[in-house]
């Protein structure tokens, strides 16, 4: 992902959850959100994920939405992994693939962090043990209004076009 959309705001798309309903993404503005892009087939993205969902359980009284999206598959193939890997986030699905070009994203797993009003103010690439860590630090500074810890990171992940 271009860490040109940086300031800029997030793109107006729409997902659709695992009930098969259309979201807007500025729907969930109000509070800061934070977009983790992943696909299913990615071991990368399934160990990020149990991160993501851990530090989901750890911050759940924080005014933060955290949602996994998953790139190009179908709502079987996302229900399925939710339950395998006991996902308490809400999952939604990009099965058109509109948010590879809006977000332009070049890999997965890939976190976007956008504040109450829908602007991007962070993004993370890749899976690391540290991710976790820094994603809680990060979503705790907006949460409290303080200045977001600065962090420059890419680690592991698989192309979105696998």
């Amino acid at each position: 992902m271009s860490q040109l959309l940086i300031g800029q705001s997030a793109p107006e798309i729409y997902f659709t959850n695992l009930n098969g309903e259309r979201i807007v993404l500025s729907s969930l503005y109000g509070e800061p959100v934070l977009l983790n892009f992943f696909k299913s087939n990615c071991v990368w993205c399934r160990s990020e994920l149990v991160n993501l969902a851990y530090v989901y359980r750890r911050v759940e009284d924080v005014q933060v939405k955290i949602v996994g999206v998953l790139v190009g598959q179908d709502a079987a193939t996302a229900a399925q992994f939710a339950s395998e890997q006991n996902l308490d986030i809400p999952i939604f699905l990009d099965e058109a693939g509109e948010s590879q070009t809006a977000f332009q994203l070049e890999r997965v797993p890939t976190l976007v962090l956008m504040d109450s009003n829908g602007k991007i103010i962070r993004v993370f690439e890749g899976a690391t043990e540290q991710l976790a860590g820094i994603v809680e630090q990060t979503i705790l500074a907006i949460a409290g209004e303080q200045e977001l810890p600065e962090y420059s990171l890419v680690g592991n992940g698989c192309s979105v076009n696998d």
